[in-house]
């Protein structure tokens, strides 16, 4: 066990994103109010290396508490905090390795983040809804609301159309293949009722091409679905 973070640790990402059974993380980047930072993997694969690759205090400057993180390639990452503001790292850049930083204009606090790196289109879930970010130009596409707080989005990879969003206690999925047809937003093609707040989700695929998704609820329950 090692101690970076002085305040509870929100948010953990790992790269490369487990999305399979061949796909072994190497570096953990990790995040709370007052440090974040990204760590190598030990070579039993339940540790950390001491010292961490890369480390920079108070990352959003005390705006609020730091829930989202994700990301976009080995050396850039993406994290989120309660004031709607969205800021990319480098950890390669000079200086305090801050490369785009802007507002998401959300209505509420920032909850999850998920990314199609290639087109430069990333989702953050939110306690209004969600909202879809050009990342190459640093604005806002569009904001979708939701009648309940959206606590958690996932997706496979960069590649995949598929998106899981946990809205209140239903998980939704979502196909975003719209989006080359100009629609206003993605479709829902299914969902399960799971009776309490989803506060964490995440997608991995079968040795036979099968896209399972898992979700945690406030209430402790933990409930695994075949998409496919």
């Amino acid at each position: 066990m090692i101690y970076l973070h002085y305040r509870g640790v929100r948010c953990i990402s790992l790269w490369p994103k487990p999305e399979n059974r061949e796909a072994t993380p190497h570096v953990a980047a990790t995040v709370s109010k007052d440090v974040l930072a990204v760590s190598e993997i030990g070579i039993d694969g339940v540790s950390l290396q001491v010292p961490e690759l890369w480390k920079r205090t108070d990352p959003h400057e005390g705006v609020g508490d730091v829930n989202a993180m994700q990301h976009e390639s080995v050396n850039k990452l993406w994290t989120g905090d309660n004031g709607g503001n969205l800021r990319c790292w480098d950890v390669n850049a000079t200086g305090k390795g801050i490369v785009c930083d802007f507002n998401s204009q959300s209505a509420g606090w920032l909850s999850g983040l998920a990314l199609w790196p290639e087109p430069g289109v990333m989702v953050c879930s939110h306690s209004s809804g969600m909202g879809f970010i050009d990342t190459k130009a640093g604005k806002v596409i569009r904001q979708q609301y939701t009648k309940e707080a959206v606590g958690k989005v996932t997706l496979l990879n960069g590649s995949s159309p598929m998106l899981f969003a946990g809205i209140g206690g239903e998980l939704m999925q979502y196909d975003t293949r719209c989006f080359a047809d100009v629609q206003e937003k993605p479709k829902a093609i299914a969902s399960w009722s799971l009776g309490s707040p989803i506060t964490s989700l995440h997608c991995t695929e079968t040795g036979k091409g099968h896209l399972l998704v898992a979700a945690g609820c406030m209430n402790g329950k933990v409930a695994a679905f075949d998409s496919t």
